[in-house]
């Protein structure tokens, strides 16, 4: 999925990547969400390790991206309107600050 995503984003756990991450994870995926079904991005949290998703059917329970397969794509022009694109981008050396 685009770590980036912008609210309204969907994205779906896969059997690929239902049991990626720590246990913690996988547990959150087992017991909220279903393989295949499409769901909706509220925000995302990045930081420089991981990413934490927040979606809009489970506003209080924390994701991480690494469950996720995005289902629409986003560009480059739209990534750099999330909150913490450049503060990623500038601080790990992948862009210049402008």
């Amino acid at each position: 999925m685009e770590i980036y995503a912008l609210k309204g984003y969907k994205v779906k756990v896969t059997d690929k990547t239902r049991n990626n991450g720590f246990e913690s994870d996988k547990e959150n995926v087992r017991k909220h969400l279903q393989k295949g079904k499409v769901y909706t991005i509220d925000k995302t949290n990045v930081s420089s390790g991981f990413t934490d998703v927040f979606l809009q059917e489970f506003p209080n329970i924390e994701f991480n991206s690494v469950n996720f397969e995005g289902v629409n794509a986003q560009s480059e022009k739209l990534n750099k309107q999330h909150k913490d694109y450049n503060r990623i981008k500038i601080r790990f050396g992948f862009t210049k600050k402008n």
